[in-house]
């Protein structure tokens, strides 16, 4: 399995900001935008969850370029959640995988850690 991207450290970007640094980590990895639009919806649900838990697990697919994946909550501490996507696309041979640390700020809001 190849490592696409280790754990990702990023402080003070807005949603925006951290939805587009996202895409552009992912750019490379043969995912389309609607593949990351489907990633960063299923993600999100998972770690906005109240009742979030390590061990909590979300899939996706787009049929239209093929690709798909799995993401798993590997960890939450201290209002951060460590979630890792496993997924494959017909751009690339076998799995990739990619693992992010999102946190809860004071104000609500999430971002990348």
């Amino acid at each position: 399995m190849r490592s696409l991207l280790s754990l990702l450290v990023f402080v003070g970007l807005s949603g925006m900001a951290q939805a587009q640094s996202v895409a552009v980590m992912l750019g490379d990895s043969g995912l389309t935008p609607d593949d990351i639009k489907a990633v960063l919806a299923e993600s999100e649900a998972l770690y906005t969850n109240p009742e979030v838990q390590a061990g909590d697990k979300s899939t996706w697919q787009n049929e239209a370029s093929g690709a798909s994946g799995s993401i798993e909550v590997t960890g939450v501490e201290e209002g951060c959640v460590l979630i890792k996507h496993i997924f494959e696309t017909k751009e690339k041979a076998g799995q990739q995988r990619a693992e992010f640390k999102r946190c809860k700020r004071a104000d609500g809001l999430w971002q990348l850690e």
